[in-house]
């Protein structure tokens, strides 16, 4: 396909991710977007608890989906569509691109009538889409490859993610200038460490017992306080943490946007994860962050960087299986996340992450 015009009057609409561990991954789709049409007006369309992290130095624009995921499908559909025709009255639009794969974010991109539809063909969306890649082209690649790849029909050459943090592009890069940051939670005083205990999957939650213990660990070795950070539904978890006075936790969860944790992440000893958007976060803003992997496949999902990145594995005869929800029963039931004991965790900090003997 012929490159496009890189001219002022270029419009190109980008439906954003769902999740932050996406959208953290697509950060490098963005950069490159950019320098392919370095004058073209870019706007990003995103659902609302995602707005903070969209990169407002490379896009012109962030439009939020009012959907709530209590919504269902007739609701979310027509709510949708009805953001698709306003954004139709805004003028022509040149480019769309889907980063999710859903039908929904199809459809978006259809209703605001872009002329280049872009995405992959997934969840009978074909149709919806005029440049839809192959499904199977993305099997196996990593997330944040695969959206990059996105940009192919549009003239990127063959760029590979695993060469992109040493890339020109990043010499300046500061989460502080990229995200939308009203006031940054400010780091505890003295040595810290961050437990970020959540993650919407019941397959990637490390049991909490075993972060006491291995909270316990890191105060019996160190002395150093910790933090639990996360949304309200790790409120609960904190909460059950920070009761034991012994293990020198505070509860950090539910006081500011994920966007305004960066200094936290940045300045913290190191930083422990389920396998979630925040372990994404963590090594987005330049910490050190061990993440603790159940049913997921690292080889598709793993944080790219700046920051440090450690995997804590027990790859059971079943894993990745890349499940929400364990479907196997007995001993067997999330044996991939289980069998990561607070002994293996703390070792591999102290060794990989610390560099202490």
């Amino acid at each position: 396909m012929e490159k496009l015009s890189t001219g002022s009057n270029l419009k190109i609409l980008v439906r954003a991710p769902n999740w932050v561990g996406d959208q953290i991954l697509s950060y490098p789709f963005y950069c490159y977007l950019r320098e392919l049409f370095p004058k073209a007006k870019i706007i990003s369309v995103c659902i609302p608890s995602l707005e903070s992290i969209q990169y407002k130095n490379i896009v012109d624009e962030v439009i939020s989906v009012p959907v709530k995921s209590s919504d269902n499908f007739i609701k979310k559909f027509s709510i949708i569509h009805s953001l698709a025709k306003e954004v139709k009255q805004r003028g022509d639009w040149d480019i769309g691109i889907s980063l999710p794969d859903s039908f929904s974010a199809a459809w978006f991109l259809f209703g605001s009538k872009c002329k280049l539809r872009v995405g992959y063909r997934f969840d009978g969306r074909g149709v919806l889409l005029n440049k839809a890649l192959p499904w199977k082209s993305c099997i196996g690649v990593h997330r944040a490859q695969a959206y990059l790849n996105l940009l192919k029909p549009l003239g990127l050459s063959d760029i590979q993610i695993k060469n992109f943090w040493s890339s020109a592009l990043n010499k300046n890069f500061n989460p502080s200038k990229l995200w939308k940051i009203t006031k940054p939670l400010q780091a505890p005083e003295g040595p810290f460490w961050v437990l970020a205990p959540g993650s919407a999957a019941a397959s990637r939650r490390w049991p909490v017992a075993y972060f006491a213990s291995l909270a316990k660990k890191v105060v019996m070795e160190t002395g150093w306080k910790g933090v639990v950070v996360g949304g309200p539904q790790e409120s609960s978890i904190a909460r059950t943490l920070c009761e034991d006075r012994l293990l020198k936790l505070e509860d950090y969860t539910n006081r500011c946007k994920i966007s305004e944790l960066s200094e936290v992440f940045r300045c913290a000893q190191f930083n422990i994860a389920n396998d979630s958007g925040l372990a994404h976060v963590a090594s987005f803003c330049g910490g050190k962050v061990s993440v603790i992997v159940g049913a997921g496949d690292p080889k598709r999902t793993k944080p790219t960087g700046p920051g440090m990145v450690q995997l804590n594995l027990n790859p059971v005869a079943c894993w990745p299986c890349e499940r929400n929800v364990c479907f196997q029963s007995g001993e067997m039931h999330n044996a991939c996340l289980n069998g990561i004991s607070p002994d293996q965790v703390w070792n591999n900090v102290k060794t990989g992450l610390l560099g202490l003997s």
